[in-house]
């Protein structure tokens, strides 16, 4: 099991669900989610905060489609296909 902390000190759901897709690169078994609290120490409305976990449990979710479909038709999958590639200007 890969397991990466994505963990930023004082961090808002808003800037976890910018930061999602980089974080998700890793290809992590498991993702915990433990937000809300410096939402709440800045006053947050509490419907954005809903809506930024909302959002951050269905990018995640939606994150294990590809292995999901290449299991149920029992074909490979390439996890990245710009692995090594992929945040190098010289290559890209």
């Amino acid at each position: 099991m890969l397991v990466f902390n994505g963990s930023v000190a004082g961090e808002t759901t808003s800037e976890a669900l910018e930061r999602l897709p980089s974080a998700l690169q890793y290809g992590a078994d498991l993702v915990i989610v433990e937000l809300g609290g410096n939402d709440m120490l800045s006053g947050t409305d509490p419907r954005t905060v809903y809506y930024n976990l909302d959002n951050i449990i269905r990018v995640c979710k939606a994150d294990a489609i590809y292995p999901t479909l290449a299991k149920t038709h029992g074909i490979p999958l390439y996890p990245f296909f710009l692995q090594g590639v992929f945040g190098h200007p010289r290559l890209m």
